[in-house]
C-alpha cells in the first residue's frame, strides 16, 4: 500500500477491553505510533494488555504497541504521530461512560469536511454522523490577520498532533466494534 493510501486506510477499530476494566474501550489506530509523552513502558503480549493498564493510570491518555518488540509505550501527552508499518497506538476512552475520547489540545488530522462554526458544542452536534471531529478556536495569525474557528469532521484518523485550543473527540456508537486479531 503506498503512502497516500495507508494514511487513508488508517481505520479506527473499536475493541472492548478484557479483564478488570471491562467498562473500558479502547480506540486503536494501525500503523500509527504516537511521538512524546512516554512516562512507562513494558513487555505486553498484544495491545490489550497497554489498553488495560491505560485504563487503571489516570496520568495516561494514550499508549503506542510495537508489534516486534511486544512492546507498550505509556503516554501522558501527544505531540504528533508518525507512520509506522509495525506499530499501532491507542487513546483512552475518557467520556461517555468509558465509550468515547475527548482530547484536548490535540488535532485529528484526517478529515475533509470543514466549516466555521463558533463553539466545539455545534461542532459535535455536526460531526455526529462522522463519528470524530476536531475544533480549532479563532484567533489572530502572526501578520495580525483574524481567523475564524475550524470545525473539522472525519470517521479516519491519519494522525494526530498538539495543537494549542484543539478540542477534538471519538464520539460513541460511532465507530466500528471489531476483535481483530491483528492489532
Amino acid at each position: 500500500m503506498g503512502g497516500s493510501s495507508v494514511l487513508l486506510a488508517y481505520l479506527l477499530v473499536f475493541i472492548s477491553a478484557a479483564g478488570s476494566v471491562s467498562a473500558a474501550h479502547c480506540f486503536f489506530l494501525k500503523e500509527l505510533a504516537i511521538i512524546g509523552g512516554t512516562y512507562d513502558e513494558f513487555d505486553a503480549v498484544d495491545i490489550r494488555q497497554c489498553c488495560i493498564k491505560c485504563a487503571q493510570q489516570s496520568c495516561c491518555m494514550a499508549y503506542t504497541y510495537d508489534k516486534i518488540k511486544k512492546r507498550c509505550y505509556m503516554k501522558s501527552a501527544i505531540s504528533n504521530s508518525e507512520e509506522r508499518s509495525y506499530t499501532t497506538s491507542g487513546v483512552k476512552a475518557n467520556i461517555a461512560n468509558g465509550n468515547g475520547c475527548k482530547l484536548t489540545n490535540i488535532e485529528i488530522i484526517g478529515g475533509s469536511t470543514q466549516l466555521n462554526l463558533k463553539n466545539f458544542k455545534e461542532c459535535q452536534a455536526f460531526c455526529t454522523a462522522y463519528g470524530i471531529y476536531t475544533w480549532l478556536p479563532g484567533g489572530v495569525t502572526d501578520e495580525n490577520e483574524p481567523f475564524e474557528p475550524v470545525c473539522t469532521c472525519t470517521n479516519r484518523i491519519a494522525s494526530l498532533k498538539y495543537t494549542y485550543g484543539a478540542i477534538s473527540s471519538i464520539l460513541p456508537n460511532t465507530v466500528t466494534r471489531s476483535d481483530d486479531p491483528a492489532l
